[in-house]
């Protein structure tokens, strides 16, 4: 469970697209596993690509162990586990090795600095003027009220900025705070922090409020609670109907992002350079659909704003063209997708989806590392690479 919180806090569940499946697939929440791998596909971690099952399956230890995967297994629910389906043999091939699986899918892609942001920054484009290029499914707002005595009120509003609360713009620390009285008898079994059991108090408190993005509620909830000085803090959690502009890359969430390059460059040369960037061959990155240009033969306009999304992003190829990018760099682009783009008038380059998402594997094992050293936890974890190849 500690370890799944670990993951969740840099791929919370609650931005996972509703048709994804996210999270902990298979194994016991409460079980601890003697080593983390991250990968991909579970496929390929097992070895599926690997001659006889070799040098890739070689890569995970004997003994229970928790994988980390981009893509889920099983995506769609299984009626049935039987040796002889692919997918149903995938799942029975991780029990047999006694191998929990854990999903961070879209949940990723739309986290924030997740890897929707690692590809655009990969790829060259400014982190601060990044906006997401969709809205992530399960985003929202909400705001926090919690009750406070007055001498403790700066402790907790400065723990809950410390955890992300109070972001409005580029303004931090944000919070509104109403004096009031508080009331409260404490019964058998409680260890007041004010007064004695039995008696009836009254304490000058105060009521602060503040906001903050859905998916940092746990850990902001977290820091008040480890702030605050009662034994039961009184708070309430209200949705919010809106919200205000998020510029923060920490907080910032959503499908795919749209920026803009350091300088404008040509076409020709901005397509070489995603190939150089993503390890591929020159002449790999397929144009799909090319920038619109005066004259025959001519590269067309410098392109400067550019948006990208990793995977299969050709369903959001108009948000690309709202957002006013020139270039869109996505992989899976389909016939139709690419009709559709040359009709709004934006270039499209497919440098494919495994090349697109190959960054899973490194930042996230390297995040997983970093929060478990930083909580003293000497968990060995694993990166299984992508293909060198391309071929899965």
């Amino acid at each position: 469970a500690g370890l799944c919180a670990v993951i969740e806090e840099m791929a919370p569940p609650g931005l996972a697209e509703p048709w994804d499946n996210v999270g902990l697939l298979l194994g016991d929440p409460q079980a601890r596993p003697c080593w983390v791998a991250v990968a991909l596909d579970a496929d390929h971690a097992l070895g599926g690509c690997g001659p006889a099952g070799g040098a890739p399956a070689a890569l995970l230890p004997d003994g229970p162990g928790l994988l980390v995967v981009h893509h889920p297994v099983p995506f769609r629910p299984l009626s049935r586990l039987v040796a002889g389906d692919p997918v149903a043999g995938l799942v029975l091939e991780l029990v047999r090795r006694r191998v929990a699986l854990y999903a961070a899918h879209t949940s990723f892609d739309s986290a924030p600095e997740g890897l929707s942001h690692v590809l655009a920054e990969n790829l060259g484009l400014s982190p601060a003027g990044l906006r997401p290029l969709r809205a992530a499914s399960g985003e929202g707002f909400v705001k926090l009220v919690v009750f406070v005595p007055e001498d403790h009120s700066a402790r907790v509003r400065a723990a809950l900025a410390e955890a992300g609360a109070g972001w409005i713009g580029n303004y931090s620390d944000t919070a509104f705070a109403a004096p009031g009285r508080g009331y409260f008898r404490a019964r058998e079994g409680a260890s007041p922090t004010v007064g004695s059991a039995g008696v009836l108090e009254e304490v000058k408190e105060e009521r602060v409020e503040t906001i903050l993005p859905r998916h940092r509620l746990r850990a902001v909830i977290s820091a008040m609670l480890g702030a605050h000085p009662y034994e039961e803090p009184a708070y309430d959690v209200y949705p919010l109907a809106c919200h205000p502009p998020v510029t923060r890359p920490a907080l910032m969430t959503g499908l795919g992002r749209v920026g803009e390059l350091a300088e404008p460059v040509a076409f020709d040369l901005f397509r070489a350079e995603v190939e150089r960037r993503l390890g591929l061959p020159a002449g790999e990155a397929r144009v799909v659909c090319g920038p619109r240009s005066g004259d025959r033969g001519s590269p067309g306009p410098p392109v400067r704003r550019v948006a990208v999304c990793p995977g299969a992003g050709g369903d959001y190829i108009e948000e690309a063209a709202r957002a006013g990018a020139e270039v869109y760099v996505t992989g899976d682009v389909t016939y139709h997708q690419a009709v559709l783009a040359k009709r709004l008038g934006l270039a499209v380059i497919d440098p494919g989806h495994l090349a697109t998402e190959k960054a899973f594997v490194p930042v996230v094992a390297d995040r997983i590392g970093r929060r478990l050293a930083a909580q003293g936890i000497p968990l060995r974890v694993i990166e299984v690479p992508a293909p060198s190849d391309g071929t899965l």
